[in-house]
This record gives structure tokens, sequence and C-alpha cells, in this order.
């Protein structure tokens, strides 16, 4: 249920930002993680995220969904990074 309800709103929230950045990952899957929200394979450019977001506010998926689209660009959270999360979400921090 989790998982159906997550899928959901990743569906209505990732194409917002997909046009707001022009990032767009080749796939996307739902998966339980134990230690992180979401992460991202940048060589091939997919993207999952932790059902356990399904219990979190939806500002929360938001920040997730941008996080991990930013690493379609910029692999490391260094300064470049951080720039593109100021420019796209600027009250993330």
């Amino acid at each position: 249920m989790l998982q159906s309800l997550l899928k959901t709103e990743i569906i209505r929230l990732l194409p917002k930002w997909e046009k707001i950045t022009d990032l767009h990952p080749t796939s996307w899957q739902t998966k339980y993680m134990t230690f992180r929200w979401g992460t991202c394979n940048t060589k091939i450019g997919k993207i999952w995220f932790n059902v356990q977001l399904a219990k979190r506010t939806p500002e929360c998926l938001e920040y997730v969904i941008l996080h991990e689209l930013i690493h379609l660009i910029e692999k490391s959270h260094n300064e470049r990074f951080v720039s593109f999360m100021d420019k796209y979400m600027p009250m993330w921090r």
C-alpha cells in the first residue's frame, strides 16, 4: 500500500520538477532502503525512491525528487550541487 501511494505521488510531482529543471531520469523505481531517502545511478540516469517517503510530507518528497534529479548533472554534494538546489528550491535548507 505504501509503495502504490508513493508511486502515485511521484507520478504527480516528478513531471513538475522535470519541467522546472529540464532534467529527466531514464527511469525510476521505489524500494525499501535503510539509510537513504533516494539514490541516483548517474551512469544510467535511474533514480530510486525510498518507499518510506510515503509517510512524509509532499514537501519532503519534492525535496528528494529535486535532490536526485540534480544528481543527474552533479554527482557529489559540492558547491555546484548546492547552487542548483538554491536555484530551484531556495528554501530547501
